[in-house]
């Protein structure tokens, strides 16, 4: 499910966007390679599946008065799941964190 956001409704904006999906699609296809168990693959697709919903409210709830908060959100999805990550490197979740 997509979300619906204002600047989809911008030819140029819409353009930008679907560029930069399909850029970060391709990066994650290649993190995704590294991963070399199905039990590993699924815990990364799960992780993207989640961040691709955080990233939808932030760009929902975005508009030119909140974008500090709309920064603010960014490094809060980020902290989070910087958290989660090191949470299962610390565990041996083999090839999380690697860059």
């Amino acid at each position: 499910m997509k979300l619906s956001f204002h600047a989809m409704d911008i030819r140029e904006l819409r353009k930008a966007f679907q560029q930069n999906e399909k850029a970060i699609a391709e990066l994650f296809a290649v993190y995704r390679s590294r991963y070399t168990t199905k039990a590993n693959v699924t815990m990364y697709r799960l992780m993207v599946i989640a961040l691709e919903a955080e990233l939808q409210n932030v760009l929902f709830k975005l508009s030119g008065s909140r974008l500090d908060r709309a920064t603010g959100d960014v490094k809060a999805v980020t902290a989070k799941y910087q958290k989660i990550v090191n949470g299962a490197v610390a565990s041996g979740f083999s090839g999380a964190g690697r860059d």
